[in-house]
């Protein structure tokens, strides 16, 4: 954040605030827009907060292609930036007179650039000023009804200017909404899931139901959210084994987006993966019935009948899937296959690899330093 220079230093001609006018157009159904054709700038207005009594401009400005640089204006309050973010209310404390003639001025008020970005710098003030409607945009989706949380498009730029500028409360409650999206308790985990394959049996098109697991990796490494972590890479490792790009048949699947992750943390998801499918494997060629007269012969019995269920899609794109399925299948074993003794620590013995592959999925990604001790073992 700077005392501005004036848009018109990008041109040749006086300032654009005197050549400000404004227009019937609209921009997001929020701005309203004036332009100087001779010097390639355009200013725009917000309509929703550009407040009679506001006593500082907030402005930035898009990475324009084009010869036409555009500048976002929004004029608020010094004392609503300042309580709610820790950086502001550093920036405005004490006499404001050397910040105010440091500033350039537009309709008399002291104009302050952010090097963020409109979009975010938009949704990010709203937030501010309209939290019940701003924040609460992942309830607004009519599936959900209150139990599937979907982080909203502009919570990204909001989480991350929440941060940048110390707005502790705006931060928590977004920070919350993502940790809903992506649990660290494998009972939410499943319920999730439960609620996603209903509307996925509904619809032509799942793509659009689910999270991006890109993004919150992104997300959480950026903004410190690093409970989140886990949960996307694994979910990011569903998408790559069930990645077709030219699918022809069916729905459309899910598809691939690893376009926020850095090289190493690619390297992470497919590391992380191979470890996770080794364990698991070298877990289940080590079931073995008890140790009693009765069950003696049931231990080849089990060993086939698992190798049979590896067979299945979901043992390596999905093993929490996977194993999830299998434990439901124990109780539809013939007694004739399996006695019940059996049946019932086979079931055990899937319920503990399972719960154990989910703790040890920071162990997998490389994570445990990242996240907090004892990650997934909350009951």
């Amino acid at each position: 954040m700077s005392a501005s220079t004036s848009p018109s230093s990008h041109a040749s001609g006086s300032s654009p605030s005197n050549k400000r006018k404004r227009t019937g157009d609209d921009l997001s159904n929020d701005n309203a827009e004036a332009s100087n054709s001779s010097s390639k700038v355009k200013i725009v207005q917000s309509r929703t907060l550009w407040l009679p009594d506001g006593n500082i401009i907030v402005r930035a400005s898009s990475r324009a292609t084009h010869p036409t640089r555009t500048f976002h204006m929004y004029k608020v309050h010094k004392f609503i930036l300042a309580m709610h973010c820790a950086a502001f209310a550093a920036l405005f404390e004490g006499p404001q007179m050397p910040f105010e003639d440091a500033s350039e001025k537009h309709d008399g008020v002291p104009v302050m650039d952010l090097p963020d970005s409109p979009h975010d710098v938009g949704n990010f003030l709203k937030a501010l000023y309209f939290p019940q409607t701003q924040l609460h945009a992942h309830i607004s989706n009519p599936f959900v009804e209150g139990v599937f949380f979907v982080f909203h498009d502009s919570y990204s730029g909001i989480l991350r200017l929440a941060v940048k500028y110390d707005a502790s409360r705006i931060r928590d409650l977004v920070k919350d909404v993502l940790v809903m999206e992506w649990p660290s308790r494998i009972e939410d985990w499943d319920a999730l899931q439960d609620t996603l394959s209903k509307e996925e049996a509904e619809r032509e098109t799942v793509a659009p139901l689910y999270p991006n697991p890109g993004r919150a990796i992104r997300l959480g490494t950026d903004c410190n959210v690093p409970e989140v972590l886990p949960c996307a890479f694994y979910d990011l490792t569903r998408i790559f084994d069930h990645f077709y790009p030219n699918c022809e048949n069916g729905p459309e699947t899910r598809r691939m987006d690893t376009s926020a992750l850095r090289p190493d943390e690619l390297r992470q998801l497919l590391r992380g993966r191979a470890a996770m499918r080794g364990w698991l494997l070298q877990n289940l060629e080590d079931v073995e019935a008890p140790s009693t007269n009765e069950c003696d012969s049931h231990s080849y019995t089990i060993e086939s009948w698992i190798q049979a269920r590896r067979a299945e899609d979901t043992f390596s794109s999905d093993p929490l899937k996977w194993l999830r399925d299998t434990i439901g299948e124990c109780d539809d074993l013939p007694l004739d296959t399996l006695c019940g003794n059996c049946s019932e620590f086979l079931k055990g013995h899937l319920y503990y690899l399972r719960w154990t592959l989910w703790v040890m999925l920071p162990a997998f990604f490389k994570l445990k330093n990242i996240v907090a001790a004892g990650w997934g073992e909350e009951e």
